[in-house]
């Protein structure tokens, strides 16, 4: 089952191909994008869209489930959280990985959403602006002004 659980002979048959060829087909692409075939299964896993045509919209948590997808298979192939210079998708992925650190500030950020993250190593504590230079920057100045500050006294 390759998409959306739909079998292989289904697709073959849909695509007028033998299955031999339906599994060659994703084999290869397997081989061109190790992600795809997770993306695939996150999609299989998720629920089945609903019957009525009307509520066929995706909904947030099936986004977010399906951007966790693409940020799980980037850390796998690259073997870290994305920054924001390394490519267009990267860059994708890491405003939204710290949309997810601001939901975690502002307590919106779900359990299960907390827990799939730490699972993939996307550190959450402290504030959103405490990532990155400026950050580093406020901290190194307060460092400085405590140690003034204890000077100053001693």
């Amino acid at each position: 089952m390759y998409s959306c659980g739909v079998p292989v002979p289904v697709i073959a048959a849909w695509c007028r191909v033998s299955v031999k060829r339906v599994v060659r087909a994703a084999d290869r692409q397997i081989e061109r994008d190790p992600a795809w075939f997770d993306r695939c299964w996150m999609i299989h896993d998720q629920p089945a869209w609903p019957a009525n045509k009307k509520h066929r919209r995706r909904t947030r948590e099936q986004a977010w489930w399906e951007h966790y997808a693409h940020l799980t298979a980037h850390v796998r192939e690259h073997g870290k959280i994305p920054a924001q210079n390394d490519s267009h998708e990267a860059r994708v992925l890491y405003r939204w990985v710290e949309n997810q650190r601001r939901n975690h500030d502002a307590g919106t950020l779900t359990p299960d959403g907390l827990e799939a993250l730490n699972g993939v190593g996307v550190p959450l504590c402290g504030s959103s602006s405490g990532y990155g230079i400026i950050g580093l920057v406020k901290r190194a100045v307060a460092e400085h002004r405590e140690q003034d500050v204890a000077a100053a006294a001693g």
